[in-house]
């Protein structure tokens, strides 16, 4: 009777692990938002864009409604967006930072987990001895799939679920080569060893070309600044010609212009939306070019958005 309740709660457990892991975007949407965003950083912009959306409006009534100055919205728009991307840039960035830390991790377990096994020890003896090693950020994903294990479920099914959680190309790719070879009937030893192997070379890649890409993120770092100081030297030499020659009767027969037909502060915004929307614009393409993702360049543009703006501030 003892082995059967058992057999009955570990059925029960897994039955709720399993609709766990299958409930609704919605359902843990209204559940359990903290865990969602945890989980995909991208999702804080359900948050982050009411919030923007609602200190524009506020912003605009105030500052343009009632205080009647048009040209303030340039600020509002800007420090909406920054309000509006930031959160979900710096979470994308510290979990894309802690899944590389698990990564570099990864192929020390599969090693040491192949030699518990080669050594005698089962799969689930292997993990539960890998549960006391010091793994970094993988420990607490290592103490997972321990547990899981422990309740029942099998050492490939626990892989998947700690793929599912974690969801980066390279654990993908090392689970579904151990998965499949175990499906073939290879050696398990041989299997997570050459899946050690495979993860780590892979690494080694991954960094050879982040630094190879670091320096095309330096370009665009330099090409903004360019750009931003072609577009200063054009606003101070520009912009006070112009406006002298409309100033004077000899300009405007010149120039063909009528008095009061220039305006400064017109051209100056125009150029810093452009600086602005290049500065935005730049920081995705690094982003892209530098991490292979176009959301790890929020941080580089809300950067260089910031820097466009400072500079006209002062300027």
């Amino acid at each position: 009777m003892n082995k059967e309740s058992e057999n009955i709660q570990e059925r029960d457990l897994k039955k709720e692990l399993e609709s766990y892991q299958e409930r609704s975007f919605i359902d843990i949407l209204f559940k359990s938002p903290l865990s969602l965003i945890k989980r995909k950083p991208i999702y804080s912009f359900l948050v982050t864009f009411p919030i923007g959306l609602i200190i524009a409006l506020a912003s605009t009534y105030v500052f343009i409604v009632q205080g009647d100055n048009f040209w303030v919205i340039d600020d509002i728009l800007l420090f909406t967006t920054i309000i509006i991307v930031t959160p979900p840039g710096m979470l994308s960035y510290y979990k894309k930072r802690k899944n590389k830390k698990i990564e570099e991790e990864f192929p020390d377990f599969l090693r040491d987990i192949a030699e518990s096994n080669g050594s005698g020890m089962t799969l689930t003896q292997a993990v539960h001895k890998a549960r006391k090693g010091s793994y970094g950020k993988l420990s607490p994903e290592i103490k997972k799939m321990s547990d899981q294990i422990s309740w029942g479920i099998s050492f490939n099914e626990a892989l998947k679920r700690f793929s599912g959680r974690v969801k980066t190309p390279l654990i993908e790719r090392s689970v579904s080569l151990i998965t499949e070879a175990e499906k073939a009937g290879g050696d398990v030893t041989d299997i997570l060893n050459a899946a050690a192997k495979d993860a780590r070379k892979v690494k080694m890649l991954e960094k050879d070309r982040k630094g190879n890409m670091a320096m095309y993120v330096v370009i665009i770092y330099v090409a903004f600044f360019v750009f931003l100081a072609v577009i200063l030297i054009l606003y101070n030499s520009f912009i006070p010609v112009m406006t002298e020659a409309t100033s004077s009767t000899e300009g405007l027969s010149r120039t063909g212009l009528m008095a009061g037909s220039f305006d400064p502060d017109l051209y100056q915004r125009i150029f810093f939306h452009a600086s602005a929307i290049q500065g935005f614009c730049s920081g995705l393409v690094a982003g892209k070019m530098g991490e292979g993702d176009v959301k790890a360049g929020l941080k580089h543009s809300v950067v260089l958005s910031l820097i466009a703006y400072v500079v006209f501030l002062i300027f």
